[in-house]
């Protein structure tokens, strides 16, 4: 990444001097070569991420762990390479590296979330564990719209400085990269053939709020998974509330350093919502629990005379909360018993003493509870982060809008199956068995859609950077980014403060004084969830008056 940054400054300072030198039309490029440099290093990361291994051989096919989530298409053709002999220093004897042959290639014939099938073509017989890699640079016609000569000559020169991909004419197995303006926004696809990879829109304006990092507090009592803000006690006070894996935390929401746990027994903790849905004035404690790794039995706490107390157990929800006009409103979805996410999202409520579901939302049938969020307009807009991690907007009407993106990947998944279900912070290991393969399925936990008024929403985006031994995660980027929805068009409002690395889990929101404040839970280690401690960023939202 920075090998890039340092790259793309190179080119830009060399349009800069242009610009002194020969005027407007450089003018023009130095001025929006953030927003088309933006789109290219999209581009370049697809290209770079796209890599992996081949997971398992029957005769000419094979599989590779290429899933979903990396944004393949069918009939994208890799490369297959092989180990050969070592390359030994003369003099030393250290070993300096490996040759690579290539063995031939698999083109994709079927997408998976975690693999894909390829068939091979090729004279030396394809291994477990042969590299899969695309043939780079990738051939790359533009495709522009509307962009004017300036943003087209920094693509131009991006392309020709770059490894990765390399201009071309339209023609079979070309990439074309689609750009075209529509006022303030560049609009864009990346396509092969019929297929698009990417897509989205990116704004070329100065961004109308800046995200300010107040401070950085590292955690006590270990790995935390998720995290709320509320008033909980009967105290005049606000808390933050943090779970991890069997225990429930009340954190001082200044100082954060813990004031009060809660250790009853928990089985395996996913997340936590504070919301006060009986209108008491204090919020109750709302906790998902995977029970004895077979089943979902929620919890609900409510505080009363001086301590928590169990006001319901053994609920088949999930919970995810979503912040409405400044009022915590609680959703709830239930999961099948192969790890999906099931039917409807209702609006979970307490009326007539006790807690109930309400109607189903309108249009969330197939939406996942866990990256799921509502944007109160003059038609309500269901967010909702879905598989290979697009952005979707929509009302019952159907999808209105995509945004593709990283947006939520985390290692905390939830795996569950009919027999031996489980809770584990990094993807796990397809079986061997077919027939336990078919009862079993991983699921992101994915950080919240947090709202932040009826326009503004502020999401996570934590960058895959490769994978280890197939089954293990590390993340290279991690951000925070407000982005504004209105009218069909999604607009960045708010660039990432630094501070937040190496993975975002969870993001919670509160309004002080007038004032919004951001909460961010972050893992320490980029390699594995399971790893290392936890982190609160706190980060304050204001207008930009640069």
């Amino acid at each position: 990444m920075r090998l890039r940054i340092i790259k793309l400054n190179v080119i830009l300072s060399f349009f800069s001097l242009l610009l002194l030198i020969s005027g407007s039309a450089f003018a023009e490029s130095a001025e929006t070569a953030g927003g088309v440099e933006e789109l290219f290093l999209s581009a370049e990361d697809w290209a770079a991420d796209m890599k992996g291994i081949v997971v398992a051989v029957d005769g000419s096919a094979v599989s590779i762990d290429i899933g979903a989530d990396k944004k393949p298409a069918v009939g994208l053709v890799f490369e297959l390479m092989q180990k050969g002999e070592d390359i030994i220093h003369p003099v030393t004897g250290a070993v300096l590296g490996q040759k690579q042959k290539k063995s031939g290639t698999a083109s994709i014939t079927k997408i998976f979330e975690k693999y894909s099938d390829a068939q091979f073509s090729g004279n030396i017989p394809p291994q477990v564990g042969d590299a899969v890699l695309l043939p780079l640079p990738l051939p790359v016609h533009l495709a522009l719209t509307n962009i004017s000569e300036g943003e087209e000559a920094v693509l131009k020169n991006l392309l020709s400085a770059s490894h990765l991909l390399r201009e071309a004419k339209q023609g079979k197995d070309v990439y074309t990269f689609n750009i075209r303006r529509v006022e303030d926004n560049l609009i864009y696809s990346f396509e092969l053939g019929k297929t698009v990879l990417f897509s989205g829109n990116f704004s070329t304006v100065q961004y109308e709020y800046k995200l300010e990092t107040l401070y950085r507090k590292t955690l006590s009592g270990g790995r935390f998974h998720s995290i709320a803000y509320g008033r909980v006690t009967d105290e005049a006070k606000d808390y933050l509330v943090g779970i991890t894996e069997d225990e429930i935390y009340l954190l001082d929401a200044v100082d954060f350093t813990t004031v009060r746990e809660i250790d009853d027994g928990f089985s395996k903790l996913l997340t936590v919502e504070a919301a006060d849905l009986d209108k008491d004035g204090v919020s109750e404690i709302f906790v998902t629990q995977l029970y004895r790794s077979r089943e979902i039995r929620s919890l609900i706490y409510r505080y009363k005379d001086g301590k928590f107390e169990k006001a319901a157990e053994n609920l088949p929800w999930l919970f995810r909360s979503v912040n409405m006009k400044g009022e915590r409103r609680l959703f709830v979805q239930k999961i099948a018993t192969v790890g999906d996410y099931s039917g409807e999202i209702y609006e979970f409520l307490y009326a007539d003493g006790e807690y109930k579901t309400g109607s189903a939302l309108a249009g969330s049938l197939g939406k996942r509870l866990f990256g799921f969020s509502i944007l109160q307009q003059d038609e309500n807009i269901l967010l909702n982060v879905a598989k290979g991690s697009t952005l979707s907007f929509s009302t019952f009407k159907g999808v209105e809008y995509n945004a593709s993106g990283y947006f939520g990947d985390t290692f905390l998944t939830l795996t569950i199956s009919s027999s031996t279900p489980s809770t584990s912070p990094i993807p796990t290991a397809t079986s061997s068995s077919s027939a336990q393969a078919k009862l079993e399925k991983t699921i992101y936990v994915v950080p919240r859609i947090e709202i932040l008024s009826d326009e503004l929403f502020v999401i996570a985006r934590n960058e895959l950077y490769t994978r280890v031994l197939v089954n293990t995660l590390i993340f290279s980027d991690s951000y925070l980014e407000v982005y504004g929805y209105k009218n069909g068009i999604m607009r960045k409002k708010a660039s990432s403060p630094d501070g937040i690395d190496p993975v975002v889990t969870d993001v919670f929101s509160y309004t002080e004084n007038g004032e919004i404040y951001i909460l961010a839970l972050i893992s320490n280690n980029p390699m594995a969830f399971r790893f290392g401690e936890s982190s609160i960023v706190k980060v304050k939202l204001t207008l930009n008056a640069d």
